[in-house]
């Protein structure tokens, strides 16, 4: 009664299961070793019988091979059936001397004792018939081997005596296990009983205090769900782990009330931090349009591109022939700079319009710049965004060759890479600074502030340039920056053939 009330009654998950595990244990022990006590002891008693059945056995069997040889002697004189007799004469002196245990209550002790004995005057009867063989003295040996037989038939009926007595001794132990083994059933039985009766009001009450809780649990996360967070979960019902979650549940829904009160507060605030920042951003974008318009106004690319090409015709008018192919140049490097950035044009367009700014900036600077090109034509076909190699190599001639007296050189080299090309832009220029060039390379190459793009044709740098060939390829690795201090500065384009 105890033991039950102890399982039935509140406590925590692993005392319950622990005790509730010792004791279907110690039943089960109990059964085994009981059962293993009475299966030795019945074994023991049987091993005994059948290992003295087998050495009865082996001296029935000894006796019998030691009277024929001592016969065999005794007719014949034959020398290996003396040696024989010898041996099987040693081995009876070994089993006789093994069987005498001395005083006994036993009865089959008692007889394997008397077996001993007679064993003792069977040996000293065989020696006398010998000697009265060697001694020619017929009558004697024979009534003397006749006295050996007869020993050996008594020892016959004493062995098969103490097998009869072993037997009907073992048979009642038996008789006596089996009923031992019968009760033991019983007990077996009612302790099955027992222990399935105690397993099934273990589990009833383990199961509902374990899922009850966690059903109570997925209703409070229902209404939390709905908004409910004024839970009143119930307590002391279950195991203390259930309490404990229930509890901290409990607890979890009063703190996301809390976050969520602060959560609407911080809302409402950010709010209209967010109204008075679109506000600003509106008049800020109203500003910028009106200075695109103005500035739309005032110069209009279309008007330029027609007022150089009136240009051009006035210069072969007047036979002016540099300034015409000059304005031509320019006419034509204008009409390609003012195209749409999201239109696509092949590698050799792109090579063309560097030649003609090339020619523009030779007019300005003459011998004291040098433009060099190596270009596969193999891959001068491959698309690419327009506007990517001028401002590079226009770059070169603001940032690289500042304050530099010596001719100024660029060598643009395109290679085969892949299934793309490879686009080298290498000056002799100034160089970058170590910490410079990680810095420049880190910030994604923006270099130009707003003071140094006045100097650019197009007014793109190589930021601009780095981000339109990023969107373009969807590709990080397409612009490489190598430079030595005082030596050389290189740009590494890299492009891809996406027909």
């Amino acid at each position: 009664m105890d033991m039950f009330k102890q399982l039935i009654k509140r406590d925590d998950i692993r005392k319950k299961v622990s005790f509730f595990t010792f004791i279907l244990l110690l039943c089960l022990i109990t059964g085994y070793v009981s059962f293993f006590l009475i299966t030795m002891e019945f074994s023991k008693n049987f091993n005994a019988m059948f290992n003295r059945s087998l050495e009865l056995k082996s001296i029935s069997r000894t006796i019998d091979t030691f009277e024929l040889h001592l016969e065999t002697y005794l007719n014949t004189k034959d020398s290996d059936s003396f040696i024989a007799y010898l041996d099987q004469y040693n081995t009876l002196e070994e089993k006789r001397k093994s069987f005498n245990q001395g005083l006994s209550y036993d009865k089959n002790q008692l007889l394997v004792n008397n077996i001993a004995n007679i064993l003792d005057t069977y040996l000293e009867q065989s020696q006398k018939a010998i000697e009265y063989k060697r001694a020619r003295n017929t009558g004697k040996y024979i009534e003397t081997f006749s006295e050996v037989q007869r020993l050996s038939s008594y020892i016959e009926d004493i062995i098969n005596e103490i097998n009869s007595l072993e037997f009907s001794d073992n048979l009642q132990d038996y008789v006596v296990m089996s009923e031992r083994v019968e009760d033991l059933k019983v007990t077996f039985m009612m302790m099955t009983v027992a222990i399935v009766f105690l397993s099934i009001v273990f589990i009833y009450d383990f199961t509902r205090k374990i899922t009850h809780p966690i059903e109570v649990l997925s209703e409070y996360a229902i209404e939390i769900s709905k908004g409910n967070y004024d839970l009143e979960v119930e307590h002391d019902k279950y195991y203390q782990e259930a309490d404990l979650l229930a509890s901290t549940f409990q607890d979890m829904a009063l703190s996301i009330k809390k976050y969520i009160g602060e959560l609407k507060g911080k809302v409402e605030t950010e709010n209209k931090l967010r109204l008075s920042e679109t506000e600003n951003l509106k008049i800020q974008n109203l500003l910028k349009q009106a200075e695109l318009t103005a500035l739309q106004s005032q110069i209009n690319p279309h008007f330029l591109f027609n007022t150089l090409n009136a240009g051009v015709q006035l210069a072969n008018l007047e036979d002016a022939e540099r300034t015409g192919e000059f304005l031509e140049i320019l006419s034509d490097m204008f009409r390609y700079n003012i195209q749409s950035l999201d239109n696509t044009v092949s590698l050799k367009d792109e090579l063309i319009n560097v030649d003609n700014y090339y020619h523009l900036m030779k007019v300005r600077f003459g011998d004291y710049l040098e433009i060099h090109f190596d270009v596969d034509d193999n891959v001068t076909h491959i698309e690419m965004p327009p506007l990517i190699l001028q401002p590079i190599v226009e770059n070169s001639l603001i940032h690289g060759f500042e304050d530099k007296e010596d001719t100024c050189i660029v060598n643009i080299s395109v290679v085969k890479d892949g299934d793309g090309a490879a686009i080298r832009i290498r000056d002799n220029g100034q160089g970058i600074e170590p910490d410079r060039l990680y810095e420049l390379v880190e910030n994604q190459f923006d270099i130009e502030e707003d003071e140094d793009r006045k100097g650019h044709t197009t007014g793109l740098g190589l930021s601009n340039v780095y981000q339109r060939l990023c969107n373009f390829y969807g590709d990080a690795n397409v612009l490489i920056m190598e430079s030595e201090l005082h030596r050389f500065t290189e740009i590494t384009v890299r492009i891809t053939n996406i027909n």
